[in-house]
């Protein structure tokens, strides 16, 4: 089952909190929290794997290189950053194997 696309971002942050005030910046206005998903300063394996084919997480992890943060923006969150912002990298597009409720 499946709910949309997800875009996937990675920066550098040394906090879940200031991801969502980058957000909240470059939204320039309201966006579906709950619509995102942030991973910040952890293995991000566990957590990729759970919304990803597993080939999908292992090329999301591959693409995240040295970023400290990986950002999964899911359809409905209300929110395009487009090719990335000054502190987020765009990583490419994704299709989640399990739905975000």
């Amino acid at each position: 089952m499946t709910d949309g696309t997800a875009e996937i971002y990675g920066g550098m942050f040394p906090s879940q909190p200031l991801v969502f005030a980058h957000l909240w910046d470059a939204a320039r206005g309201d966006y579906t929290a709950d619509r995102i998903e942030v991973i910040a300063n952890q293995d991000p394996t566990r957590r990729l794997r759970h919304w990803f084919a597993e080939a999908d997480a292992q090329a999301i992890e591959d693409a995240l290189g040295t970023f400290t943060t990986c950002v999964i923006v899911f359809a409905g969150a209300g929110l395009d950053l487009g090719g990335g912002t000054d502190r987020l990298t765009h990583l490419g597009t994704f299709t989640p194997v399990r739905a975000r409720l």
